[in-house]
């Protein structure tokens, strides 16, 4: 049976592929007509140069070593690579301060060698990283059992000063899917635990997942406000039923959901969670409609209406089970 060995550069490795993604995707929507917004893509640029220069000095000086123990030579490559992306920190980081510096009229230019060389200073991360997942974790993993690389790791966590623990974790949590999630380790430098920044930014990476519910909730809860001022002021109150529904299930409902997932994170965060995103809210509206058209005079109606509420019911089981399995 294969057994899993510590892997001393995935979860790190991860978020810094997140961290250069996005950085590259901000460099390249810089809005170059308005200078704050072009400052605030650069400082970012900058934050992340900052964090690269800072993974290269804790690999040069707690991996390398380790690598060159278990066989002379076998860190040179990864030294050279490392000067070389110092190289091409020094370089962006030049072409940052003449783009904050350049005339409105030379940004155009400039951003687009900028946007360039960082695309090429990605690209050679991405390869070098994955260099490092295959090639030295072999290395490390004939040498060294698993105890001893995680020393070497938590000999790494104790160097990383508090703000910079912050950074990775940030974009570490970012990228995690939800085993790594449920499994993250309370990193700790020395006297400091980021406990509390895990849980921060766990709440900040599951905030984007319950606003959809509370999003859809509004529209149900517009629509259900002008449905009942429409019926009063005509006296038509014959799609009582539609209205009553519109606000439990839509409305009130959806808002619950979504608190509820917000405070249930490896809940919302699971794949069971879309499913019963999906199936509840593709189902509910054409409900409305089809309970509107019965009570309209549409019995035909009536086999598609016990349909969609059979989907709603089953994506309410979903739920119920999603996060009473995730209660922990």
């Amino acid at each position: 049976m294969h057994t899993q060995r510590f892997d001393i550069y995935r979860l790190i490795h991860k978020g810094l592929r997140a961290y250069l993604s996005d950085t590259l995707l901000a460099v390249g929507r810089m809005d170059l007509e308005s200078t704050p917004d072009v400052h605030s893509g650069l400082d970012a640029l900058n934050g992340l140069l900052d964090f690269c220069e800072s993974h290269l000095r804790h690999e040069n000086a707690f991996i390398h070593p380790a690598l060159e123990q278990a066989e002379s030579g076998s860190a040179e490559a990864m030294n050279e690579h490392h000067q070389h992306h110092e190289v091409l920190i020094a370089e962006l980081r030049a072409m940052v301060h003449q783009l904050k510096t350049a005339e409105p009229s030379a940004r155009e230019a400039r951003a687009a060698q900028l946007y360039r060389t960082l695309a090429l200073f990605v690209a050679d991360n991405m390869a070098h990283m994955h260099e490092e997942e295959t090639r030295n974790n072999e290395l490390l993993w004939r040498a060294y059992s698993d105890e001893q690389i995680m020393l070497i790791h938590d000999a790494i966590l104790r160097s990383i000063p508090d703000a910079e623990h912050q950074v990775a974790m940030r974009w570490m949590l970012a990228a995690f899917n939800h085993q790594e999630r449920r499994a993250a380790p309370c990193l700790e430098t020395t006297g400091t635990s980021c406990k509390p920044r895990l849980d921060a930014d766990r709440r900040e990476v599951m905030n984007a997942f319950s606003s959809r519910w509370i999003y859809v909730a509004l529209v149900y809860f517009v629509v259900a406000v002008v449905m009942g001022i429409f019926m009063g002021a005509s006296g038509d109150h014959s799609l009582r039923a539609v209205h009553v529904h519109m606000n439990l299930l839509g409305w009130v409902s959806l808002a619950l959901i979504g608190i509820i997932y917000h405070h249930f994170p490896n809940a919302g965060s699971s794949k069971l969670a879309s499913v019963h995103f999906w199936l509840y809210n593709l189902a509910l509206a054409p409900m409305m409609l089809c309970l509107g058209l019965m009570i309209k005079g549409y019995p035909g109606m009536e086999p598609v209406m016990g349909l969609l509420s059979m989907i709603v019911g089953v994506s309410v089981l979903l739920f119920a089970v999603n996060v009473y399995s995730h209660r922990a």
